[in-house]
């Protein structure tokens, strides 16, 4: 079998976000976006360090910007114990969130009509 080397582009963006910056390697985050997608010459933007939000692990906030100027929503990046890098699932810091139920829900309407003088 045949090996045939690939090359990527990228750029990497540290931006400080809460007095607090990256100072790591970050070669593990190229290597997991370019091992799961296709894409060349893409930026990634790591805003901040790295930090925990309960209960997810720690984990870094990554968005990734393609060349046509669109990027991706705020990813959370964390690595495994060998070093490989994943996307943490969406929504598990939302998992003691308060619903209101509609009784709640319409009083708290009320007062806010009655605050801001809206007539509908």
């Amino acid at each position: 079998m045949q090996t045939i080397n690939v090359v990527r582009h990228y750029n990497i963006i540290l931006t400080r976000f809460k007095n607090s910056i990256y100072n790591d390697n970050t070669e593990w985050i190229a290597r997991w976006y370019f091992d799961n997608y296709l894409e060349d010459n893409v930026t990634f933007e790591v805003r901040g360090s790295v930090h925990v939000t309960y209960p997810n692990p720690p984990h870094l906030s990554v968005r990734v910007i393609y060349q046509d100027g669109t990027m991706t929503n705020w990813l959370h990046l964390s690595q495994d114990e060998n070093g490989v890098g994943y996307i943490q699932p969406l929504g598990m810091g939302n998992k003691f969130k308060k619903n209101l139920t509609s009784k709640k829900r319409l009083k708290k309407l009320k007062t806010l009509r009655k605050k801001y003088k809206l007539k509908y």
